[in-house]
Parts: structure tokens; C-alpha cells; sequence
């Protein structure tokens, strides 16, 4: 056997974490509902479930939409076209136009929405043996050769997997390079030296040094990483009522935000029996009374409880645990306020759903999600 940092080589793009975990990044082209009609847009919803559902026990899913700048290789492709006119005023007003589209793309007036999927899936020998809810999991535990090449290349199935099924709801997808994926976790904890200086050689077996340069330091409201000041949105409730395409309003959250949602797929026969418990608890609590005041709290919780159940039972659906949470930053106090002022309006557009600012713990949740990629 050997240690987790001693074989720590990327195959096939496959990360391995300090936990012996493996997992992968996508780049995935979203899509443009807006012009659709109900039936293509229940059609692609119906679609998704079907993913969700298809997804193995244990696996964690998390998007990443990004708002930034990002449409230069859309102008470079006009400029492109423009060049091969032989009409010189045509190439001299559509090289004036671009330039004014690029200084409003770096003004943010013309955002690029982005979106990528990263996947991890745990060690298939640990399940049976996992922690305790007080202990930590054991860093780089000895795995055995053999056994590492199989988990990297079931990994390397369920990538493939994974892309077959987004391209068949109508996705382009990319795999992520183990560079650019590097790049972008540099990026997300040095905001000010990625654009000094770009990622150079980093250890492949020791990562931490080579991307963190950068100090961190938290506030009452949130937490900074150096000058730049930042701060976490989570969502508390959910929406009333859920209809199709509804989170194409947070297409219109502020500029340089970033909206993480995370998904674990967790052992469908234990919530099963977790759900059968919580159901005979309200039963009881609810017509355990001969007199007095109804419960209608356990009697509305019993009603969820069934109905998930039958859910379960009739349609094969499954059960997953989700977090939801936008990171916002900027470079003043004022303008942090504003955006979070923004962000919370626009979370409460989706059918009543209510977001909190988180405070104090706002760093911790930023490391929890933010280091979804890579746990150093």
C-alpha cells in the first residue's frame, strides 16, 4: 500500500482529494429558455429529474454559475468575419463597435453567464466504515494500488456517464483540464494577483503552496481575502409554489457574483427509514391525543411525510440533500450592501423564497463550499 500524496497523479482529468476521494469538473454551455414555449421547458424539467434520479448513492454534485466578463472569444469570432470583408468602411465600423462592446463588457454592462459542474464521489471501501458525526475523516488513509486504479477508473465511467446524459437533455459539455481547474481555484483565493501574475508550476503532490498567496481575514458581516471584501447569501426557505425555468432570475444576480449549489446523493434505503420514523413520530404526536388542542404543526408534517413517501414508493423518486448559497464581492463596504440588498429582492422573486446574510460564519461556509474542488 501507499500514501494518497505519493500517488497523487491526474488520469483522465480525475482529482484526487486528501480523503482519497475522487472527482472531476465539466464546463457546461446553459441554456436559453426564454423563447420557449411551456411544453419544451416542462419537457426539459422532466429531463432533469430523470439525471437527478439516475444519479448512484454517495455521489455530490455541485453547479457553479458565474456572472463576470467573458464574451471576447463571441467578439473575436465577429472580428473575425468582419476581417474577411473587402469593404473597409464595414471592417472600420465593426472594429469601432467592438470596441465599444469590450469596454462594456469590462464594465459588466454585458455579463457572461457561466456554468460548471464539478463531481465527487467518495472512496467505495470507506462507506462501510465512515466517521463518526465528532471525528474528523482520516487525511490520506493507504490505499492499495490496484484498489486506487479502480476507483480512478470507475470515476472516469461516471464522468462519461454523466456527459452522455447532458448532452441527451441538450447540454454542451467539456471536461475540465486539471490546469484550468487549478487556475480557477487560484483564481477564487488570489482576486487581486490573478491579474498580476498567472498560475505557474504548481506540485502536483502538494498543491497548497502554489495557489494560496493570498491572506484571509474575517469580519463581523463576512470575510476578505485580501483587499477584497466578500459576503455569503443562503438560502433559508424554499419557494411556495416551484414551476419550470423559475431560476432564470438569478440570470440577474449583480455582476462578479457566484451561485453555488451543492447536491449529495445520499443513501436512498436509509432515508427511506429515516422518513418511515419521522412518520410514525407524527402519527403519534398528531392522533395520539383523545382531547384537548389538535397538533396541527405534526398534523401538517405528517401530510408532507406521506405524500414524499408515496413519491417514493410510486414514481421511484428520489431524496437529496441540498445547500444553496451566492458569494457576492466587491471592492467597498457601500457597494457590498447594495449587492446583498439585490440579492435578497431577487431570491425573493422565485415564489416567496426567503435568503439570509450569513455573519460570522460566512468564511466557514465559503471554505465548506468554495472548497468543493480542491480540500487542501
Amino acid at each position: 500500500s501507499t500514501k494518497l500524496r505519493r500517488i497523487i497523479k491526474i488520469k483522465e482529468d480525475i482529482i484526487i482529494f486528501q480523503d482519497c476521494s475522487t472527482g472531476f469538473g465539466l464546463d457546461l454551455l446553459s441554456l436559453d429558455v426564454t423563447t420557449w414555449n411551456h411544453e419544451r421547458v416542462n419537457s426539459l424539467a422532466s429531463q432533469i429529474d430523470q439525471f437527478l434520479n439516475g444519479l448512484p448513492p454517495h455521489v455530490d454534485l455541485q453547479f457553479v454559475q458565474e456572472i463576470e466578463s467573458g464574451n471576447e472569444n463571441t467578439f473575436k469570432n465577429h472580428e473575425d468575419l468582419a476581417n474577411q470583408c473587402k469593404n473597409t468602411d464595414v471592417i472600420a465600423l465593426v472594429h469601432a463597435r467592438l470596441e465599444k462592446l469590450r469596454t462594456r463588457d469590462q464594465n459588466g454592462e454585458i455579463p457572461y453567464h457561466g456554468l460548471k459542474l464539478f463531481v465527487r464521489r467518495p472512496l467505495k471501501r470507506l462507506l462501510s466504515g465512515q466517521a463518526g458525526f465528532f471525528l474528523k475523516s482520516e487525511k490520506f488513509p493507504e490505499v492499495a494500488e490496484g484498489e486506487f486504479k479502480a476507483e480512478i477508473s470507475e470515476s472516469a465511467r461516471l464522468k462519461e456517464n454523466i456527459m452522455r446524459s447532458l448532452e441527451a437533455i441538450g447540454l454542451k459539455v467539456q471536461c475540465l483540464s486539471q490546469r484550468v481547474i487549478l487556475e480557477q481555484v487560484y483564481a477564487q483565493w488570489n482576486p487581486r494577483r490573478k491579474d498580476q501574475i498567472d498560475l505557474g508550476y504548481y506540485d502536483p503532490e502538494y498543491i497548497s503552496p502554489s495557489l494560496v498567496f493570498t491572506d484571509s481575514f474575517v469580519t463581523d458581516n463576512g470575510f476578505c481575502i485580501g483587499d477584497v471584501l466578500y459576503r455569503v447569501v443562503s438560502l433559508k426557505s424554499l419557494p411556495d409554489v416551484t414551476t419550470s425555468s423559475m431560476a432564470q432570475i438569478l440570470r440577474e444576480l449583480p455582476f462578479g457574483s457566484k451561485l453555488f449549489l451543492s447536491i449529495h446523493v445520499p443513501d436512498q434505503q436509509k432515508e427511506y427509514e429515516s422518513l418511515q420514523t419521522q412518520r410514525r413520530m407524527a402519527f403519534s404526536m398528531a392522533r395520539g391525543k383523545r382531547s384537548g388542542v389538535a397538533d396541527l404543526e405534526s398534523e401538517a408534517k405528517l401530510q408532507d411525510i406521506e405524500i414524499l413517501l408515496a413519491n417514493l414508493i410510486a414514481q421511484g423518486e428520489k431524496v437529496f440533500d441540498i445547500s444553496f448559497q451566492i458569494l457576492l464581492s466587491a471592492n467597498s463596504e457601500e457597494e457590498l450592501e447594495m449587492q446583498v440588498s439585490t440579492t435578497l429582492a431577487k431570491v425573493r422573486e422565485l415564489s416567496g423564497a426567503e435568503a439570509m446574510q450569513e455573519t460570522l460564519a460566512a468564511f466557514d461556509i465559503f471554505s465548506d463550499f468554495g472548497n468543493f474542488v480542491v480540500n487542501f
